[in-house]
């Protein structure tokens, strides 16, 4: 699942996004596609958790899931659930 945010950054740290990991793009094959990812999504939440701006972490957190996990994207001015299982 490494590959499904090879693309992601973090974005600059500042009052309105920090801790936050913005998709910068989704590559053509990867897991982030799959899961109907799209440029410039938020990543702001797991599990109801505010989300840290370490990728490593989040790759982490989502190679360990047994069970679906709820991901809290920001895209276009909404909150959007997303359920990410293996």
């Amino acid at each position: 699942m490494a590959e499904a945010f090879d693309n992601v950054q973090s974005p600059p740290p500042n009052k309105d996004n920090e801790g936050f990991i913005q998709i910068k793009s989704v590559g053509r094959f990867s897991f982030a596609r799959e899961l109907r990812l799209r440029d410039g999504d938020v990543i702001v939440a797991i599990d109801g958790l505010r989300s840290e701006s370490d990728i490593i972490k989040l790759e982490n957190q989502l190679d360990d899931v047994d069970e679906p996990i709820l991901v809290t994207l920001f895209r276009d001015g909404h909150f959007l659930p997303l359920f990410v299982s293996k």
